[in-house]
């Protein structure tokens, strides 16, 4: 059994997308029968010493992921990007990475991937007999249109639809499970692809991780911030106000990690030498400067009580993070996150209890990490859907290849 993963997200080796390919990787290398594959971005070459792309990753797509802050293109933008991703699937069938029975693993696609899949099945006929899996991780769209609905979200979903249209006219042949790792976004790529949609676990997700408990005599921990640099995850609010939290909270010890090598670091380049400063006058402030890899990161959160998620929800209204996955593996950590965003739902969704604040506002921050502090864990109090989102991604595919197989010596 051949697996080509299909990442076009996959930039550079500070972001999630490394993270699951190497868990994607570190399994399917163990199983004999089966060989796995990772097509990812171009812009990995850019990013990335050579030497340290892994050897089953080839940097292949120049047809972007993330466009635009997720705002739909316009008609002529997207069949553009479409027609290239088509000839990209083309090129890596032509030069044999995908295979005739491949199976096909798109971790997080949009419209105009989807559209760009139906035009090279269209295209490469009978050659390509293998299985698709579509993985979505992003709100796909409203077919409502409504005085409380974002207009962006209906074209969203207009693009979307005509795409999957398209795609289930050529595909008949081909066998395709379509999933997600969010229960509430079932509904709306049922109503797009008008077929079950499957419930898959969290992509970042490792099982067997080695934990690092925390020494419970040790004063409370928050982190102020972790991972890759963007401004919509509220970065320049937080180095705003660090200095107060330092002196309103001065029991509780508070970690500052920024990646320094993620490409968003440049819109902050007074971080570093602002946040060291504060580190050497106030003895409650830790900060990591680094790209950490996926066991010391894990290890970083572990070492955490809780976690400041000051996301834009502007933005992550409805867009998912890793993050928050990572933190609510971890029943002892608390997470205090914007109001109405997709982290607040979705935590309680899963029986956790969010500690919301209001975006950009100090005061309502200060008041939910009081409530936190008055709190005592576990945060989480797990659900069926819980406890299904924290199985292995690896081998929820590999089952999903195997029935897919299984299928295909049927028809």
């Amino acid at each position: 059994m051949h697996v080509v993963v299909i990442d076009p997200g996959f930039e550079d080796l500070h972001s999630h997308h490394a993270n699951v390919n190497e868990g994607l990787h570190l399994y399917f290398n163990n199983q004999k029968a089966t060989s796995l594959c990772t097509l990812a971005s171009t812009r990995i070459k850019l990013t990335t010493d050579e030497s340290l792309i892994p050897k089953h990753v080839q940097p292949h797509f120049s047809t972007p992921c993330y466009t635009n802050r997720l705002r739909p293109l316009d008609s002529e933008q997207e069949q553009l990007l479409a027609e290239q991703f088509a000839r990209e699937l083309t090129s890596a069938s032509d030069k044999n990475i995908i295979q005739t029975s491949s199976f096909l693993v798109f971790h997080t696609f949009y419209s105009f991937h989807v559209l760009g899949l139906a035009i090279w099945l269209r295209q490469i006929g009978d050659r390509f007999s293998g299985g698709i899996i579509l993985c979505g991780m992003f709100f796909p769209g409203t077919s409502r249109l409504s005085a409380k609905v974002n207009i962006v979200e209906f074209h969203r979903y207009l693009r979307f639809k005509l795409a999957v249209t398209y795609l289930k006219g050529v595909s008949q042949k081909q066998l395709l499970v379509v999933a997600t790792s969010c229960s509430d976004y079932i509904a709306y790529y049922e109503s797009l692809f008008d077929c079950e949609v499957a419930l898959h676990p969290i992509v970042t997700y490792r099982d067997g991780i080695q934990r690092n408990p925390r020494n419970p005599d040790m004063p409370k921990s928050v982190l102020l911030y972790a991972g890759s640099v963007k401004q919509d995850k509220g970065l320049q609010f937080i180095l705003d106000v660090t200095e107060k939290l330092l002196t309103d909270f001065p029991a509780v010890n508070f970690v500052f990690h920024l990646n320094t090598l993620s490409p968003g670091i440049r819109d902050f380049p007074d971080a570093e030498i602002t946040l060291n400063k504060l580190a050497q006058q106030y003895r409650n402030l830790e900060c990591v400067f680094d790209y950490l890899n996926y066991e010391a990161f894990q290890n970083l959160l572990d070492q955490a009580d809780a976690i400041i998620c000051h996301y834009d929800p502007a933005v992550y209204r409805l867009k998912t993070s890793g993050l928050l996955w990572d933190s609510m593996s971890r029943e002892h950590m608390g997470v205090i996150c914007s109001n109405d965003s997709w982290l607040a739902r979705e935590l309680s969704a899963v029986g956790g209890k969010p500690f919301t604040f209001n975006h950009n506002k100090y005061d309502s921050l200060q008041n939910a990490i009081t409530r936190w502090l008055d709190c005592s864990a576990p945060y989480i109090q797990p659900n069926q859907y819980f406890k299904t989102l924290l199985k292995s991604f690896p081998e929820w595919v590999e089952l999903q290849c195997s029935s897919l197989h299984k299928e295909s010596k049927t028809v």
